[in-house]
């Protein structure tokens, strides 16, 4: 992508996509799935369903790798079950996906300095497969690093894969966010960004819709749309997953198509000090003002815009391939300080907790039945009013056609 002109507005995927080539190997999210129970937890439900399926060699990919903390954790946790007995594994290949190619060839850099793994290079400079880092030991590990963008990954895909992550990544999608006011008129709300020398601009505009363009919606409430994201959990869910295979979607956002607008109307709490918020409400109160969210790298001077997802949407694309399920991460409670335990519903506790012993097939069984109501009591008891929720979509592909 060619650098954006002087004052020109750019879309959400135009703004990101500048963001991503201007800070390159910089880019580190501290997300919160990288952090933590989650690592391990993801690691604990891999083992089990490889112990359930009798399987002691498994694939890995995660898409929107950034800088491999999660994999990097993730396989150290799978190493320490194996450890400990509670896991046959043989061999992990996990395959992380990065479309900052800088970030990539930093971990390859640091791998290297290490000398504890043996890290190949390709012979061809710019090839996709930045490096491969192997290791031996209970199991055997290849990480691949691969510089991709996810939806061209996922389409070119050929070789099927037994788990299939994506941390964080959805809401950095394009996405089309529609709201219905109290006269129930509909409008769609979109960010426009615009860099101004040493400050940039992030414009919430809107408008109204009408005809055939105007959804139908309940008055007061908002709802999301995007193609992208949509596409592609369903090239994974069709080609990239095997047979019984599963797939972890970590985000925030909604699982209901249609949310309640009020949980938007106030201003974020957090916006970069070089970037100003614009809104075009005409000071009415039903404008989703903190439904996208900026985010900056203040070294570099570029913004980065993201919102909520909509999990609705993404169950209807998965039904046809198989059983899901989403339930809160559960984050909150080790925010508060509480400790986890089995029962809760969230997903740090209900596959941080697996025992080997576990039923796999009943936890799931359970899971999918009480999502609606585990969703609802964790907002309830643990949200405090807050718009977003972190959330766990859990997808199983069935095993035949």
């Amino acid at each position: 992508m060619a650098p954006p002109m002087p004052g020109e507005w750019l879309t959400k995927g135009e703004v990101n996509a500048h963001y991503y080539n201007t800070v390159a190997g910089e880019i580190v999210f501290a997300t919160e799935a990288s952090l933590g129970w989650h690592p391990q937890a993801l690691a604990k439900v891999m083992v089990a369903r490889a112990r359930d399926t009798g399987t002691r060699r498994i694939r890995v990919l995660e898409l929107g790798a950034n800088d491999c903390a999660f994999a990097r954790a993730a396989i150290t946790e799978l190493r320490r079950l194996c450890g400990e007995g509670e896991s046959e594994l043989e061999r992990v290949d996990y395959v992380a996906v990065e479309y900052a190619r800088a970030s990539l060839e930093a971990v390859a850099a640091w791998e290297e300095s290490t000398g504890v793994y043996l890290v190949r290079r390709p012979s061809i400079a710019g090839a996709s497969l930045v490096a491969l880092v192997a290791s031996g030991g209970a199991p055997a590990v290849n990480l691949a690093l691969v510089n991709a963008e996810a939806t061209e990954f996922a389409r070119s895909n050929t070789e099927p894969f037994d788990f299939v992550i994506l941390n964080e990544l959805l809401d950095d999608m394009p996405y089309r966010a529609y709201f219905a006011d109290a006269a129930e008129r509909t409008f769609e709300a979109f960010p426009l960004s615009r860099d101004e020398g040493d400050r940039w601009t992030v414009r919430i505009a809107r408008e109204e819709l009408t005809g055939s363009a105007r959804p139908e919606m309940p008055p007061e409430t908002l709802t999301a749309r995007s193609r992208e994201s949509l596409a592609l959990v369903h090239d994974l869910a069709r080609a990239a997953l095997g047979p019984g295979g599963m797939m972890f979607v970590h985000d925030y956002g909604f699982a209901e198509p249609f949310t309640d607008l009020a949980k938007y109307e106030a201003v974020p709490r957090l916006v970069p000090p070089f970037a100003t918020l614009e809104y075009a409400d005409g000071g009415e109160q039903s404008f989703p003002r903190s439904f996208y969210r900026v985010f900056g790298n203040e070294a570099k001077g570029v913004v980065q815009v993201t919102n909520d997802v909509n999990f609705a949407e993404i169950t209807v694309a998965l039904a046809p391939y198989g059983a899901f399920f989403t339930i809160p991460h559960g984050n909150q409670i080790a925010i508060a300080g509480r400790a986890f335990e089995k029962g809760q519903g969230v997903f740090l506790a209900e596959f941080g907790l697996l025992e080997s012993t576990d039923d796999l097939h009943a936890l799931f069984a359970r899971l999918q039945r009480d999502q609606v109501q585990l969703r609802d009591d964790y907002v309830r008891d643990e949200m405090q009013g807050r718009s977003s929720v972190f959330l766990d979509l859990v997808f199983v592909k069935n095993r035949r056609p």
